[in-house]
């Protein structure tokens, strides 16, 4: 089921990314199809309107949101990988997240580092990339799913 919901969001991102160099009406159809798909991209800065008031939200800037069944990916701006991710993991932990995991790829392929933590019925994975990213970096993604 989560892979589903990771395929919806994967889906939803690439046509919000398509659309965006589209046309006013043709984005305007996209968000009508990914709303009646249960789907919302929130606005630049924005969270998704369901987005879980007790989940904390790191102290960065907020590029994209999206949202669907219950899942949410965002993507926040981050020149500093490990530190980024590391002040956000403080943040999860300060509100009472366990940390499940930590994996620092930095030096490898993916140059990113991975903290993942759950609390009650939700998981967070975050992941900040930086610059030397294949497909580009300096970002911080968030994913929040149901446990």
């Amino acid at each position: 089921m989560n892979r589903l919901i990771t395929r919806s969001i994967i889906s939803a991102t690439l046509i919000v990314t398509i659309a965006s160099g589209c046309a006013d009406a043709a984005k305007s159809k996209a968000d009508d199809v990914m709303k009646t798909a249960g789907v919302e991209v929130a606005g630049k800065g924005k969270l998704p309107t369901d987005f879980p008031n007790d989940v904390p939200t790191p102290a960065l800037p907020l590029e994209t949101a999206v949202g669907a069944v219950g899942t949410f990916t965002l993507r926040y701006t981050s020149t500093e990988a490990k530190k980024d991710a590391v002040a956000y993991q403080k943040v999860l932990e300060k509100a009472g997240y366990m940390l499940t995991g930590e994996v620092d790829a930095l030096d490898g392929g993916s140059h990113n580092f991975t903290v993942t933590a759950r609390k009650g019925t939700t998981h967070i994975e975050a992941s900040a990339f930086t610059a030397a990213a294949p497909g580009g970096g300096n970002y911080l993604a968030v994913v929040v799913t149901p446990a």
